[in-house]
């Protein structure tokens, strides 16, 4: 069983994007989704110009009992959904770990 303080670094070592919204009508590709490091994640974590959206399955986050503080759940079948409904002038942070 993993200690508290490796699955906290497997969660940010796991983040499976991360990408900044322009309009919200504008579509995105893989290819135009930028990637943050875990350590700038880390350095940024507070920042009211981030929020981090954890798109884990429904049943890996309520199995969890690790969840990054002011994380915001959001189901990964609602993700393309949401798009059009975020702030754009926001960067968003999303992981599933």
């Amino acid at each position: 069983m993993m200690t508290h303080a490796a699955l906290r670094v497997c969660i940010i070592l796991m983040l499976a994007a991360v990408f900044t919204l322009g309009l919200a009508s504008q579509a995105w590709t893989e290819e135009s989704v930028a990637r943050m490091d875990k350590d700038t994640l880390k350095s940024r974590l507070g920042d009211p110009g981030l929020m981090i959206l954890d798109v884990r399955t429904n049943s890996d986050w309520n199995g969890s009992e690790f969840k990054l503080p002011g994380a915001v759940r959001l189901s990964p079948d609602d993700v393309e959904d949401a798009v059009g409904k975020l702030d754009p002038t926001k960067e968003y942070v999303l992981y599933c770990a």
